[in-house]
């Protein structure tokens, strides 16, 4: 849940802000190691985790409504317009 909620946030983030960064640390080793590092690091109560997924699900998926259409937003390997970016956020939640 936690990973989830980190990478809500980077949805929310890259929608309002389409130039700004994902979030992750400068010195991973690449993706896995990045997400790996940021749940380690920002470990929390289950309540706090699960609050804190909701408030970042409402928020990426506001975002992703208000983006216009055709903006290629940044993410993990390169950019995505919203309406796949909101796609591949749906294979994620499944994914896990």
């Amino acid at each position: 849940m936690l990973h989830l909620a980190q990478t809500d946030e980077a949805v929310a983030a890259s929608a309002g802000a389409p130039t700004a960064e994902a979030g992750w640390p400068p010195d991973a080793s690449g993706v896995d190691d990045a997400a790996d590092r940021m749940v380690r690091e920002q470990r929390a109560e289950p309540a706090e985790v699960f609050a804190r997924w909701r408030a970042a699900q409402q928020a990426s998926l506001s975002a992703l409504r208000d983006a216009e259409p055709g903006t290629r937003l940044p993410w993990v390997a390169g950019s995505l317009k919203p309406a796949t970016l909101a796609t591949t956020r749906l294979a994620e939640h499944w994914a896990h």
